[in-house]
């Protein structure tokens, strides 16, 4: 803003529109910092289940392949 617009907009109102900026900003950092605790839980999730299955085949099936999987 300028001084001239400084001087139109009430010293309340100038407040408020940096804290709706304040406040869109901490909204987008959280809404970021859910998204990539999303992809982190997934990747985790996805290579807990690949090893979960790796060991089930080597334990119990003796790495030999189901008569369905042929």
């Amino acid at each position: 803003m300028t001084d001239k617009e400084d001087k139109i907009v009430s010293p309340g109102l100038y407040s408020e529109i940096n804290n709706c900026a304040l406040l869109d900003d901490l909204r987008d950092l959280i809404i970021d910092a859910k998204q990539s605790a999303y992809s982190v839980v997934n990747a985790t999730q996805t290579l807990l289940y690949w090893k979960i299955g790796r060991r089930i085949n080597n334990d119990i099936l003796s790495n030999e392949r189901n008569m369905a999987g042929r």
